[in-house]
């Protein structure tokens, strides 16, 4: 198939390696400029990519096939419009946009040629995801523990402050995305907020307690800036307990090694015992391979949709209460 590129940053740079990787051709790239480091670097990888300064000229482009679209978080919510009225397939970085609204707008103005976008919420095609997603359509989940705890500073100043407001829908979707890949249908019960303290417009955390359709409790915290690791932890009737932390890797805990008193430490201890574990692929950038194949193979069905997107604004706009 024949690629054209919106953007040539580093997660393009990761897309390019899968996508060529796989046999596929870079025909087209459009960046800022001709002599952009970004630019030179992605045309290193692909060098029989041409280069199109003009967005609306590539989305036009006869050889053409299908497009990667890998702006800057802040970029892509200002092209919506023109890339959900290309017919052409898109797989699109995240966020492909800022608020609900104008989402919710294109899709409804465009809906003849959203079918064949897709987000590029990769973790959904890692492999201990799909795994753990079989095993709990087998049933028996009693309860999970969804936890997001990033560095909220390593954002503002790599981002700046803009980066605040938005900071959930660009560095927490991927976490919610599979939340709802999951474990859907999701309702709200309570949600509890915490301003992150020492900034005059602070971050806001949540802790929120949600339930799935089949009753089952979850328990997310979301950024809330503590030294928690990023994860997923499921527990089953027959006893085991699935932990995706972090979620490239998936841990399946049956029992207890149960180790007796010594002189040097004189209590009882109760170690899990570790059945099972899957690692993802990490030949490249975990996920991307999956997602590129599905995406350009056409099997796109457990990829994210642009309505999906919407599903996550809807969701967070809960938890803060908007809803």
């Amino acid at each position: 198939m024949r690629l054209g590129f919106i953007g040539t940053g580093t997660a393009a740079q990761e897309h390019a390696k899968v996508a060529l990787a796989l046999g596929h051709r870079i025909v087209a790239a459009s960046a800022r400029s001709e002599s952009s480091p970004r630019w030179e670097r992605f045309h290193s990888l692909a060098p029989t990519a041409r280069f199109i300064a003009d967005v609306d000229s590539l989305l036009k482009a006869q050889d053409v096939d299908a497009i990667v679209v890998s702006l800057n978080w802040n970029v892509t919510h200002e092209w919506l419009e023109a890339l959900v009225t290309s017919p052409k397939p898109m797989l699109i970085e995240k966020p492909p946009a800022l608020d609900q609204e104008r989402l919710k707008s294109a899709l409804h103005r465009h809906p003849a040629t959203v079918a064949n976008k897709r987000v590029a919420y990769n973790r959904r095609l890692y492999e201990p995801v799909q795994i753990l997603r079989a095993r709990v359509k087998e049933g028996g989940l009693k309860s999970v523990e969804v936890t997001l705890s990033d560095d909220i500073e390593h954002y503002r100043s790599r981002y700046g402050e803009e980066i605040i407001p938005h900071l959930t829908m660009f560095a927490g979707t991927h976490l919610l995305d599979l939340m709802i890949f999951l474990f859907s249908p999701l309702r709200l019960l309570k949600s509890y907020p915490y301003p992150e303290k020492g900034e005059a417009k602070p971050y806001v955390s949540f802790h929120a307690l949600l339930e799935s359709g089949a009753g089952v409790p979850l328990w997310l915290s979301l950024n809330a800036d503590d030294p928690s690791p990023v994860g997923i932890r499921c527990r089953f009737d027959d006893g085991t307990t699935w932990h995706l932390a972090p979620l490239e890797r998936l841990k399946v805990y049956r029992g207890f090694q149960i180790e007796p008193p010594t002189k040097e430490n004189n209590i009882r201890r109760y170690t899990p015992k570790l059945e099972k574990e899957v690692a993802v692929d990490n030949r490249f950038k975990p996920g991307f391979l999956a997602q590129m194949e599905a995406f350009l193979s056409g099997r796109m069905e457990e990829m994210a949709t642009l309505d999906d997107s919407l599903a996550l604004f809807d969701l967070f706009d809960q938890i803060k209460g908007k809803n």
